[in-house]
């Protein structure tokens, strides 16, 4: 059960790397419209080199997600994984799964992509937004611009996260835990700015897509291609 690179198959964030790795792309807007890019030849490029490390180095289930990366990391059958930083602290940790036994024996690094770039890390999650009918809209907003300020980006560089800015990446400790996200952090990309790309991930298209190339139940074309339609059809909704 030991696998010496651990990547589920429906793991998107991950291997979406890969695809803008290859200079491919989710999704692009021409003419005033988006549409699918996954069956790009970059993009087709960057899955077929995922495919490949999946089938070389993973041994697992490949239908599904990472939702319990720090826990299968902690039991001690992954020799590697890719992933955020604080999944290392979390698979040292009892409460998720993992294995007190192993803190302090993890080290990082930027991963290297096939392009002979750093791999490009996926830049997104939490969201600070003023909600609609708020009563204190001008609190808000004071709040948020205090929260993003270079002053508390330092507090949260010595709180071992990464800054909202690349300015400040240089100020995360060389040698520290995330001294390797910051240098990757570089090349981060965030998912297409669509109207439309949350309908696209409720539909679960990528895990999809990626789930049916990993079991080897699809080709990368035609799973591309398939996924793309599915894109389409939903992208442009607002």
């Amino acid at each position: 059960n030991f696998s010496a690179f651990y990547m589920p198959g429906r793991y998107w964030y991950a291997a979406m790397a890969w695809v803008k790795d290859a200079g491919g792309e989710m999704a692009v807007q021409r003419d005033g419209r988006w549409r699918g890019a996954l069956s790009s030849p970059e993009s087709i490029a960057g899955l077929t080199a995922w495919k490949k490390l999946v089938d070389a180095y993973y041994v697992g289930d490949r239908s599904k997600d990472n939702g319990d990366e720090p826990a299968v990391v902690g039991q001690g059958n992954v020799g590697m994984f890719y992933g955020n930083t604080w999944e290392a602290f979390a698979a040292t940790d009892r409460r998720s799964g993992g294995n007190p036994a192993l803190k302090g024996k993890f080290a990082t690094f930027p991963f290297p992509g096939p392009s002979g770039e750093l791999m490009p890390p996926f830049l997104g999650g939490s969201l600070l937004a003023v909600p609609v009918k708020s009563r204190n809209q001008d609190l808000a907003k004071e709040w948020i611009g205090l929260f993003t300020d270079r002053a508390s980006q330092r507090q949260l560089i010595k709180a071992e996260t990464l800054p909202n800015n690349t300015v400040q990446l240089r100020d995360v400790p060389a040698d520290g835990i995330n001294g390797a996200a910051a240098l990757a952090a570089e090349r981060g990309w965030v998912t297409p700015l669509a109207p439309g790309w949350g309908a696209v991930e409720k539909s679960n298209v990528l895990p999809s897509m990626l789930q049916s190339i990993a079991t080897g139940e699809k080709s990368v074309r035609e799973a591309a291609r398939e996924a793309d339609r599915e894109i389409d059809a939903v992208i442009n909704d607002n």
